[in-house]
């Protein structure tokens, strides 16, 4: 009797602690992007085709459905962003989509612990609710796939792939009004640097903003450097003086750039020296041309 005691407690105790580990027919995804000064980052489980018809029988069209698998998919923006002119404030939200044949829904809902589909749906925690185009694919993408396209400093593309359709919503942030900002802020301080005053400088030279700031800041962020200039230097420094119209700077500049470059041996160097000294070469020789072309008659 005790000898099946003892068995009986031994197949218990065997069962309560065995642990078969088998891998998620959705696994967990976690994908995260910076756009801009904007951190974004999105967790979700990702469901298989598996030789499945998905939308339209897997996935109903003119239904709400997860995008997803499992809990719900998540989304979080670490700063203020605008899908078609609306504006989601910082924060966490459930991502839920209706897909249309021609056409996807998108709508973030203000609550994230849902196990799914939340119930009952409350339609005061809808915080974004817009209409975004889908494509038909050329080929299937067996895995469902959330990712971020055409990244830009000020937007991106939220994009939503699987089967034989893609997905998308173009969104923006604002980053250059924060950065804006954060210049005016740093700028006028004591403790602002050579390099504040360099990336200013090039901020607004890409996003072509004020000419005559960026040359102002670039020239200040030299006065403030010590030592030999790297061939970097004079490669920008030939960019911002083409753009302000000292042509004659610019080129003297860019012609440094290229020597200072082939020293460095560093064919990445040459050829942002080379890139340089082509713009500027070329910016002269359509002044030329328009300074001796003669009006039409």
């Amino acid at each position: 009797m005790k000898k099946h005691i003892f068995l009986f407690l031994l197949t218990i105790t065997s069962t309560s602690y065995s642990q078969v580990i088998t891998p998620s027919l959705s696994p967990i995804s976690k994908v995260y992007q910076r756009v801009g000064l904007t951190d974004i980052e999105i967790e979700y489980s990702r469901p298989a085709v598996k030789s499945r018809t998905i939308f339209g029988e897997v996935v109903p069209y003119n239904k709400i459905w997860r995008t997803g698998a499992n809990k719900n998919t998540t989304i979080s923006f670490s700063k203020d962003v605008s899908f078609y002119e609306k504006i989601v404030k910082k924060g966490k939200y459930s991502i839920y989509t209706i897909p249309y044949e021609v056409g996807w829904r998108l709508i973030l809902y203000n609550e994230i612990e849902n196990n799914g589909m939340p119930i009952p749906w409350d339609k005061n925690k809808v915080i974004l609710d817009v209409i975004g185009q889908s494509y038909d694919l050329p080929f299937s993408v067996e895995s469902f796939q959330i990712s971020f396209d055409n990244i830009k400093s000020n937007s991106a593309t939220l994009s939503f792939s699987w089967a034989n359709k893609l997905a998308v919503f173009p969104f923006e942030v604002f980053t250059s009004k924060q950065v804006i900002n954060n210049i005016k802020e740093i700028l006028h301080t004591e403790n602002a640097t050579t390099w504040d005053y360099h990336n200013s400088a090039l901020y607004y030279y890409h996003n072509g903003l004020d000419i005559n700031k960026s040359k102002e800041w670039f020239d200040k962020s030299l006065s403030m450097r010590k030592g030999d200039f790297p061939y970097w230097v004079f490669a920008y420094k030939a960019q911002i003086y083409n753009r302000y119209g000292d042509k004659k700077t610019a080129l003297k500049a860019a012609k440094k750039s290229l020597n200072l470059a082939k020293k460095n041996g560093n064919h990445h160097a040459i050829g942002m020296a080379e890139r340089a000294l082509k713009d500027v070469s070329e910016s002269i020789l359509l002044q030329t041309r328009n300074k001796y072309l003669k009006p039409e008659q």
